[in-house]
């Protein structure tokens, strides 16, 4: 996966278009291979890389034997979405296009970002942050 990222990356930058395996329509201003952090209920350190960022659109590649609707209900746009809106960005839609290098085939899945969705990834670091905390506070023999 992470040598086709940066070939799509390259390409991008090249172009200002998508990769052509993904169509290879012109984007505006886009960004590539973005990395943004932000903190979090004042002591998570949120970090993240997004693969594309274009005006209101988040893209997020992926490879292998999935197909994109595999990866759409995960939270990872969400928390994507919280990332940007927390570095300045506006973005309403998520999409992950996925290549199957096996087979040659491409799946294209799109998600609407919104309020919910945004609050549904603070909610889902901060609830998962704090449990791991506490793990690790509790092999670390710290009383919290």
């Amino acid at each position: 996966g992470k040598l086709f990222h940066e070939q799509w990356k390259t390409e991008t930058d090249k172009t200002s278009c998508l990769p052509e395996v993904f169509g290879g329509n012109k984007l505006e201003n886009p960004e590539c291979e973005l990395k943004l952090e932000c903190i979090l209920d004042e002591w998570i350190q949120f970090v993240g890389v997004i693969d594309l960022i274009e005006g209101v659109r988040i893209t997020d590649y992926k490879t292998g034997g999935a197909n994109s609707l595999q990866y759409i209900s995960t939270p990872q746009l969400n928390c994507y979405q919280l990332l940007a809106v927390e570095n300045g960005y506006s973005p309403k839609e998520g999409y992950i296009r996925h290549f199957n290098q096996h087979r040659s085939k491409v799946t294209v899945s799109k998600k609407y970002l919104s309020e919910y969705t945004l609050e549904n990834a603070r909610n889902w670091i901060i609830t998962y942050a704090s449990e791991m905390r506490e793990a690790i506070d509790k092999l670390q023999g710290n009383n919290v």
